[in-house]
């Protein structure tokens, strides 16, 4: 009798929880108009679904009491200078989204709604082809998508992001998710696909400064043969970028970094102005928050302010450019560093648990390990915790150790 009803309950909740992947997925399309590049469309989904009947699924309660914790952390630093105002309500909902979009994202591999490898693969191949098209015709077809798209003729293509860095960290992304869920030695073209899609196609600069040595310093650990094939491909994308002789394209913005790399790799923080500004969005941050105690100091940011002059002349002289960050910073330009800052010691936990589960509970030196550590550190680049796809990856990495029996 009931049998009607249970299956409409059963195709909603199919249809909520393939919505909410697609939607991780594509973190910057603006169906709701809203004034920033991260969309709340995910984490909208994630509460739908949590509202609806969470309370019948069992979840490692570790995780999600440290990322609910964040919220009172965040508001606890904002208290002594409480503005409410846009910048609030994005950080805030960065942390929202944290752990209403970690715990589905859990619950949704939990119940195998997940995407099919059929429908990733169409995806990454589908992102390949938009960018190769973006690059070749210079034309963005998908502009009204997103609130914004910021490039120029020396950067790559933005694919389904408004930005090349962007688009270089969706596909990175995808990179972890193939890794963690996918793997398979028939399928590693798609590793292939997403290399040439974030080298040539992204050509995003900060990605491969990033993961380039993770890459080099896994395999050398692994003492794989397959250590020569990371090699070969970074050998490679070096030649196609740097060319030989008047080929060398000299206005691309990935050519100018890497020419520094390789000519004097040890200015590159001080020759180079964007990288410069983004490895301060890194450490500044951080070391403020430290030497902190680790307090939260949540949208303050006239703390971090008045510290950078202190910090960039006394303990870093000559390292960063005052002027990247003089006029004063409204939001730090690095996912962890901003946890850090924002919310404090809750932030270093939540960090270390994230460390621990993966060194301990996962394969060591494994493919899971392997795509869990390129997450992390590209978490450091100019990522906002509220793009969906990052709270859908900690939730992806929870639920893989949860499933090894090893959590708690």
């Amino acid at each position: 009798m009931n049998a009607p009803m249970d299956s409409i309950t059963m195709n909603l909740e199919k249809m909520l929880f393939y919505s909410f992947n697609i939607f991780c997925f594509l973190p910057y399309v603006n169906l709701l108009r809203i004034p920033t590049d991260a969309q709340p469309n995910a984490l909208i989904l994630a509460i739908i679904i949590f509202f609806i009947g969470i309370n019948r699924f069992t979840y490692p309660r570790v995780a999600f009491i440290i990322l609910f914790l964040m919220v009172p952390f965040y508001f606890l630093g904002t208290i002594n200078e409480f503005k409410f105002d846009f910048s609030l309500f994005r950080s805030l909902l960065g942390y929202i989204s944290l752990f209403f979009i970690t715990l589905i994202s859990y619950v949704s591999f939990k119940k195998g709604y997940t995407p099919s490898w059929n429908l990733f693969k169409y995806f990454v191949i589908l992102n390949v082809i938009i960018s190769l098209l973006q690059l070749v015709l210079k034309i963005n077809f998908f502009e009204f998508l997103f609130f914004r798209v910021g490039t120029s003729e020396t950067r790559g293509a933005t694919g389904l992001t408004p930005e090349p860095t962007f688009n270089a960290t969706i596909a990175i992304f995808c990179a972890t998710i193939y890794l963690l869920n996918y793997y398979a030695k028939s399928r590693n073209f798609i590793l292939l696909l997403i290399f040439f899609w974030i080298v040539i196609l992204a050509q995003s600069s900060t990605i491969v400064l990033m993961v380039v040595p993770v890459l080099i310093i896994y395999f050398t650990l692994r003492n794989f043969k397959i250590f020569i094939i990371p090699v070969a491909l970074i050998l490679i994308s070096f030649y196609f970028v740097f060319g030989n002789g008047e080929e060398k394209p000299e206005n691309s913005r990935l050519v100018s970094i890497l020419s520094v790399v390789a000519t004097n790799p040890e200015k590159l923080v001080v020759l180079d102005e964007s990288v410069n500004g983004r490895i301060s969005n890194i450490i500044v941050p951080a070391y403020v928050s430290i030497s902190a105690l680790m307090m939260p100091h949540g949208s303050n940011m006239n703390f971090l302010n008045k510290s950078i002059p202190i910090v960039t002349r006394d303990v870093f002289p000559n390292l960063f450019y005052f002027e990247n960050i003089a006029a004063g910073v409204e939001r730090i330009m690095s996912g962890w560093s901003m946890i850090f800052y924002e919310v404090g010691l809750i932030g270093f936990v939540f960090f270390f648990y994230i460390l621990f589960v993966i060194f301990f509970r996962l394969d060591h030196f494994g493919v899971l390990f392997l795509g869990s550590i390129i997450f992390v550190v590209v978490v450091f680049t100019a990522v906002t915790i509220n793009t969906s796809i990052i709270p859908f990856i900690f939730g992806n990495i929870i639920y893989k150790v949860s499933e090894m029996r090893q959590i708690k």
